[in-house]
């Protein structure tokens, strides 16, 4: 699990897979674990926060 290491890729994968809804468990999780913690451990994409 290695949110920090694919926050972009995963971010993406996210957007996509909550476009498809085929994956709605696993967009929980990259929603819910990814923002928190990428906020602290990578204030660097801005894409995140419109």
């Amino acid at each position: 699990m290695s949110y920090a290491a694919n926050t972009e890729v995963e971010l993406r994968k996210g957007i996509v897979i909550a476009s498809i809804g085929d994956v709605s468990g696993k967009l929980t999780v990259t929603q819910a674990g990814a923002p928190v913690e990428t906020e602290p451990e990578t204030p660097e994409p801005p894409m995140m926060k419109p």
